[in-house]
């Protein structure tokens, strides 16, 4: 392993991508994408879901 780690974050909004599926496979189309233009590093991804909710009364 070098030394040198990218770390790229994304967050889905659904209000802006509902669908979750398609989200998630251009995100990783697009890290393929990036990752070949690097040279090909060891990648990992992990999704990790947060339930937000937003109230504007209670």
């Amino acid at each position: 392993m070098g030394e040198t780690a990218h770390i790229i974050t994304s967050v889905r909004n659904p209000v802006e991508v509902s669908d979750n599926i398609a989200f998630w496979e251009s995100y990783k189309n697009i890290s393929q994408e990036v990752r070949s233009k690097l040279g090909n590093p060891s990648m990992t991804i992990s999704c990790e879901r947060i339930e937000y909710f937003f109230f504007t009364q209670i």
